[in-house]
């Protein structure tokens, strides 16, 4: 990978976080409990895994790899609040090591196990990519069909929403 490729991957970084936050910042503390369909997932276990992708964005960068096997639980947010602070500091700890990751890191191999298990294996970028950023990005727009089907009003993500007219090219 070259520099300005990572840069620029930097500042996506920040933009999709900035967005993120923004989503989470209109989760209700009164509506957590809310769901769409039985196989839904609650407002609040939506929310909180939105809040700690952050989290794995990080274990992707400071290791190659990750045994579910040896690691801890993931925090449990309950409050909007909590999963705020919580989303807060894993993404500062995140955008630090994606800043300090040495360029020739991107392309070695990442795995994820259990336990003896291996259950993927890919370049760090990949997994990166797909696992993490990606993944963020899709279940924070489950969060916003949440927030749209509660009535509440929804963040400008890409360009504009119909709740936020302005045009933001950032």
């Amino acid at each position: 990978m070259d520099k300005q490729t990572h840069d620029e991957m930097v500042t996506e970084f920040d933009r999709e976080m900035k967005v993120t936050r923004a989503v989470l910042e209109r989760v209700p503390d009164d509506k957590l409990d809310f769901t769409p369909h039985s196989k839904s997932m609650t407002l609040q276990k939506l929310a909180n895994h939105v809040a700690i992708m952050p989290g794995w964005i990080l274990a992707t960068l400071q290791a190659a790899e990750l045994d579910f096997a040896g690691t801890s639980p993931m925090p449990n947010y309950l409050t909007r609040d909590e999963m705020l602070r919580g989303f807060d500091e894993m993404v500062a700890k995140a955008r630090a090591a994606l800043v300090a990751l040495p360029l020739d890191k991107w392309h070695a191999t990442w795995t994820v196990r259990q336990g003896p298990q291996m259950l993927h294996s890919a370049s760090r970028y990949h997994v990166y990519r797909m696992w993490d950023l990606n993944h963020t990005v899709h279940h924070r727009g489950q969060l916003n069909l949440y927030l749209r089907l509660l009535d509440i009003p929804v963040a400008t993500i890409y360009f504009n929403s119909s709740d936020d007219k302005t045009w933001k090219f950032d």
